[in-house]
């Protein structure tokens, strides 16, 4: 093997400080621990959850892993090993790391499983969810290669490409690439993440896990545990084959590997598709672009079937040319997309995902809340097929630059949906909508931090501007956002407002330790103006309360509207 796919930036690159590490320490910490950080952190503020409101919870973390090449790499000379090696390359200090840095009192645990490590995590966070062991569940996935050692054991079992490329069920596959990536989730019970007004990405309604038990080698899959594998998963959770758009499967591109899998998958749901080309399962693999990511393989699965769920968008595999001759892919009823395509399926998208030892099924956000008559907030790109409920719900995501950390990107957070009083409350701002200021608070634990986060806002925001609602942007980075130790606010009634506002920021004020009291007192008697505070009501929490309140006045018999037309 001469090629993989390996993570450009500088791994040994790490903000100790903002994990409040320190540097004796973190010199000591594998940069798969050091990364999982990073990554757990941008999963949180993509899910708009601030570290304030997990500190302290029951909320559980589950790491899979099954590589330790930093560990190896510093025993070859033990007497250069620094104070803190054990818990900064210990597998176990993977997932404790996490729950010690968040302060997250629920379970903790890493998992072993070779390259179905991540999804058999996501399995245990569902079933501690499920048993209420806790109310969220952080699941990580981290790879890093560090030495080649392994490979070169991989070498002589001939598991690996000299191409450095997965060809999934094609007919030159000889092997995978091995790839370097992190990756977290944040998993909620769907009725929590409504009541906190969480964007709900897809709905996970089953997971199962087996072993081959004895096969023909330890190292080869199985059909027919396969096979058992996906029936257990659908009917745990009552779902119907027949509707699935779209299989995730494992596929690393190997010649003994894919046929079994592609044998299982067609034995399970390709015999319940309609006959023709076009009836056929949709099956790919993410491990074509970015390479078989081992223990973390599975999750960079999942957010690959949650974002084709979202867009309605079946995703290309790329290498594939011409069928592994062993895959009977007109009698299993597969196929292999080879160009970005439709959602097949009208209506529910749903979507399986699989590693080896593993399996489980995903459903958009959109249709499964309609089905049920619940109204949260998702992402799904509504198609012609689909019909929007009543309610102001999320849109299509838009990526913006992660708080002052690291480079990553997050996924901004619509807007809380509003009571009708409120909305008819709109009504009365002297000021349109579109014109009103908003405050846009970053904040960070250094000055510097926060500036060149302003920056980089600012430059994100003249690319995409004309996409962006300032509404949900200014939501999204006052609420949906941690408070650290600094910050700044622009106010800003457009885009260019803003732009022009993040280029010149420069006020950064340290948090106070409390929270403040505000209270807006207008008497009514034309001291200044008898109209001030009406601009207010262009506000929802502002036009809310004052709703509640006058629904309180009318209740003791108030003859008069505290509104007023």
């Amino acid at each position: 093997m001469r090629d993989g796919h390996f993570l450009d930036e500088d791994i040994t690159a790490f903000d100790s400080k903002f994990f409040s590490i320190s540097p004796a320490e973190a010199v000591s910490m594998d940069p798969m621990q050091r990364m999982l950080l990073e990554v757990v952190y941008e999963a949180a503020e993509n899910a708009g959850i601030p570290l304030s409101r997990l500190a302290g919870s029951d909320t559980g973390c589950y790491v899979g892993c099954f590589s330790n090449d930093y560990d190896q790499l510093a025993k070859k000379d033990p007497e250069t090993l620094p104070r803190y090696h054990s818990v900064g390359t210990g597998q176990s200090i993977l997932s404790n790391r996490v729950s010690f840095c968040l302060d997250l009192a629920g379970p903790s645990m890493t998992v072993d499983t070779a390259c179905s490590s991540s999804l058999v995590a996501v399995h245990m966070a569902c079933q501690a969810l499920r048993a209420g062991e806790c109310s969220a569940a952080i699941v990580g996935a981290t790879q890093a290669t560090l030495s080649p050692d392994m490979m070169v054991g991989m070498t002589n079992l001939h598991f690996l490409s000299p191409d450095g490329a997965c060809h999934a069920f094609d007919e030159r596959a000889n092997g995978y690439a091995r790839g370097e990536g992190m990756a977290a989730l944040v998993l909620k019970p769907l009725d929590l993440a409504i009541r906190d007004g969480d964007v709900v990405r897809a709905v996970i309604r089953g997971t199962a896990v087996n072993s081959n038990g004895r096969n023909t080698g330890i190292t080869l899959p199985s059909t027919r545990a396969q096979a058992q594998l996906i029936r257990a998963a659908y009917e745990q959770a009552g779902c119907d084959p027949a509707v699935t758009g779209y299989f995730e499967a494992h596929g690393t591109g190997t010649q003994a590997g894919d046929p079994i899998e592609a044998a299982a998958i067609g034995e399970t749901l390709g015999r319940l598709r309609p006959d023709g080309e076009e009836g056929k399962l949709y099956v790919g693999s993410v491990k074509t672009n970015i390479g078989h990511l081992e223990g973390a393989s599975g999750l960079a699965g999942i957010i690959k079937a949650v974002m084709s769920l979202e867009k309605g968008v079946v995703a290309p595999n790329i290498w594939f040319e011409k069928g592994n001759p062993k895959i009977k892919f007109d009698d299993w009823r597969i196929r292999v997309p080879v160009e970005a395509s439709p959602w097949p399926v009208a209506g529910l998208r749903r979507a399986s995902v699989n590693s080896f030892g593993y399996g489980g099924t995903n459903d958009d956000a959109h249709h499964y809340m309609l089905e049920r008559g619940i109204r949260g907030k998702h992402n799904t790109t509504l198609l012609a097929d689909s019909v929007k409920p009543e309610g102001r719900e999320g849109t299509d995501d838009h990526s913006l630059p992660s708080s002052p950390r690291a480079g990553a990107d997050g996924i901004r957070t619509p807007s809380s949906s509003t009571s009708d009083s409120s909305e008819k409350l709109w009504l009365h701002a002297s000021r349109p909508l579109g014109e009103r200021p908003r405050a846009f608070h970053i904040s960070g634990h250094e000055k510097e931090s926060v500036l060149g986060y302003a920056k980089e806002l600012g430059e994100y925001i003249s690319k995409h501007g004309d996409t962006l609602s300032l509404d949900d942007l200014a939501y999204t980075m006052c609420e949906r956002r941690s408070l650290l130790d600094v910050g700044a606010t622009a106010v800003a009634s457009s885009v260019q407002q803003l732009i022009q506002e993040l280029s010149v920021l420069s006020d950064i004020t340290a948090r106070s330790p409390e929270a403040p009291s505000l209270a807006f007192i207008f008497t009514g008697q034309g001291a200044q103006w008898w109209g001030m505070g009406r601009e207010l009501l262009s506000y929802p929490v502002y036009a809310d309360s004052i709703a509640s309140c006058g629904r309180a006045l009318e209740s003791f018999g108030c003859s008069w509207s505290l509104i007023g037309m």
